[in-house]
């Protein structure tokens, strides 16, 4: 999402809270929603907006948990596209898990791509100004907000999913599959199960 009157540049991962987000940046600034694009990796941005406008804003994203993220993704599926989770034989969380990291093909696994790859640019790096974390969420708002001088809000609860803390989904096998596949972002943002 490009924000011309605040200079700044939002790369939105899918089940980071990027709805809320962006529904909080466009609620406090004053630009029409009309024209917003979801920019949901930062090739996207490069394409769309070219380097210059990447080099002169605020670029900024937030990550997530992967094992969390997970979990997520799972329960927002079986919420609102229940059908895409029968079709492929992903009833329970461990089908979905199962299905995701063993093949690297198909509408499940497009939906999990690993976090950093989303924020690389052509050339393999990562060129944020800013990275939150959702676990730190109202707080790593703040900061961006501080950041692109709007009034700090805090965040509304929007498409959420429901479901006990992600830990309680887990056996070690699953554990195990997860780290394996988002090894990248567990490195990179320094994730713990």
């Amino acid at each position: 999402m490009y924000l011309e009157n605040s200079k700044a540049i939002y790369i939105s991962i899918p089940r980071v809270a990027s709805t809320s987000i962006q529904e909080s940046l466009l609620r406090n600034i004053d630009e029409d929603s009309v024209g917003h694009q979801d920019l949901v990796n930062y090739e996207q941005a490069e394409d769309k907006y070219g380097k210059p406008a990447l080099n002169k804003n605020f670029v900024f994203s937030f990550v997530r948990n992967p094992w969390d993220r997970m979990v997520s993704i799972f329960f927002h599926q079986a919420e609102t596209n229940p059908k895409l989770l029968y079709s492929t034989g992903a009833r329970t969380f461990e089908d979905f898990v199962n299905e995701v990291t063993q093949n690297r093909l198909g509408t499940l696994h497009d939906l999990c791509h690993t976090q950093v790859s989303m924020l690389k640019n052509k050339f393999s790096d990562i060129r944020l100004d800013y990275t939150g974390r959702f676990e730190e969420l109202n707080r790593d708002y703040k900061t961006v907000c501080e950041a692109i001088s709007i009034e700090p809000t805090r965040l509304r609860k929007l498409n959420q999913s429901y479901h006990f803390n992600y830990k309680h989904y887990y056996n070690d096998d699953l554990k195990s599959k997860v780290a394996r596949f988002f090894e990248e972002d567990i490195d990179t943002f320094k994730y713990t199960f």
